[in-house]
């Protein structure tokens, strides 16, 4: 029948709190010492949150930065006219007379083996020009780098999974034509996001064949205003097997990724609410239920409202300072490990996150936090003074 004893307030280590906080401030910082397991517990959700709404959000970041790069850095030609077989380079001035033409670059693509070791690899060989510039070479640190004229470049993927750096050698196997194979030093490294592949100098790549100068397709700058005449005028070119307009891939590939990201990014923004949402309101709920008392007993004492729901939301609003920055970093290391999950050798995500992410992440999980705290503070308002003082502890 008697009364609880009251909670012991121990100091954390050595440092008190200070004397100069205004009352109401000290018992939120005094509650927050006295459950720190409660603490600990309201900040991890809260952050996980946050986490969860930048897993959901950074694959916007990572698809533009794709678009970016594959598109509008490295392939920057119009359309890639492709032949049938191997033409000789002459077809290349047949192609730059065509009516909407601007700029054309000859590319020889040749099927091979390349092998490091014992580990070996089909893979597609592209043969360009050094000063190529419709088509260009990034290396893995973003810099555009000059083709050079011996030597092997190596996609990233595929020197990781040859086990191969700049400087080793490896066999090159054709795998059409004469099948010749070549041992050739790899003389670079460089970024790609979509499939494996290797990169020659276009003399090179012939040498290998045995062949003389062929070609087997056309990177190509159009004119916008020419551009019927030119199907008109590829349509009666028996040579010419297709003609791929970035354009159209561009937008194939926003359609495709942009129907998948959202249904993504739905459904896991949802969950992320649904997360911050419940951690925030179960915890206020909790301290109402625990601290009902209490807090009458100080409006009974002169507190008004606002001050009571200071004491009692504030807390609240801590806790979920303390988990933007650690969800934060929790959403890094989630990103990486989907980056990571749902790599291929035939596609891979960038990991890019955007600040604007965190910042969108960081408000929504704080206006989760927000609402759910403004829906208990009614609650707090509501409450009849007199009837929680008759209620028994």
């Amino acid at each position: 029948m008697q009364a609880p004893v009251p909670p012991g307030y121990r100091r954390l280590g050595h440092a008190s709190i200070p004397v100069r906080m205004s009352q109401s401030t000290v018992m939120i910082l005094r509650h927050i010492v006295r459950w720190p397991l409660r603490a600990i517990l309201t900040v991890f959700g809260i952050s996980m949150s946050v986490a969860v709404l930048i897993a959901a959000l950074f694959s916007q970041d990572a698809i533009e930065h794709l678009i970016d790069f594959s598109f509008f850095r490295a392939d920057r030609m119009d359309a890639v006219v492709g032949f049938a077989v191997e033409r000789p380079a002459s077809a290349l001035a047949d192609v730059a007379r065509l009516p909407g033409i601007l700029t054309v670059e000859p590319v020889r693509n040749v099927a091979v083996r390349l092998s490091h070791g014992p580990i070996s690899r089909r893979a597609g060989l592209a043969g360009r020009t050094p000063d190529a510039d419709l088509s260009r070479i990034i290396d893995t640190d973003g810099r555009t780098v000059a083709l050079p004229e011996t030597g092997l470049v190596l996609t990233d993927k595929m020197a990781e999974v040859l086990d191969a750096e700049a400087g080793d050698i490896v066999r090159v196997e054709a795998l059409e034509g004469r099948r010749r194979i070549e041992d050739v030093p790899v003389t670079a490294i460089v970024r790609s996001y979509v499939g494996m592949g290797a990169v020659m100098d276009i003399a090179a790549v012939n040498r290998l064949m045995g062949e003389g100068p062929e070609i087997t397709a056309v990177n190509v700058k159009l004119d916008p205003r020419g551009a019927a005449g030119l199907y008109a005028a590829v349509k009666a070119m028996p040579a010419v097997s297709s003609v791929a307009l970035q354009s159209v891939s561009l937008q194939t590939l926003r359609a495709t990724m942009a129907e998948n990201i959202l249904i993504t990014t739905g459904v896991f923004t949802a969950l992320a609410l649904t997360i911050a949402v419940g951690v925030a309101y179960n915890s206020a709920r909790i301290q109402l239920s625990e601290r009902a008392r209490e807090l009458v007993s100080l409006r009974v004492l002169g507190f008004t409202r606002a001050e009571v729901a200071w004491i009692l939301l504030a807390e609240l609003g801590l806790l979920t300072l303390a988990a933007l920055p650690l969800g934060c970093i929790l959403g890094y290391g989630l990103a990486l490990a989907m980056t990571k999950g749902f790599e291929t050798e035939l596609f891979r995500i960038p990991l890019v996150i955007e600040t604007s992410t965190y910042a969108w992440a960081m408000l929504a999980a704080a206006s989760a936090a927000l609402a759910s705290g403004l829906a208990v503070r009614r609650r707090l308002n509501g409450l009849d003074l007199v009837e929680v003082l008759k209620s028994r502890e």
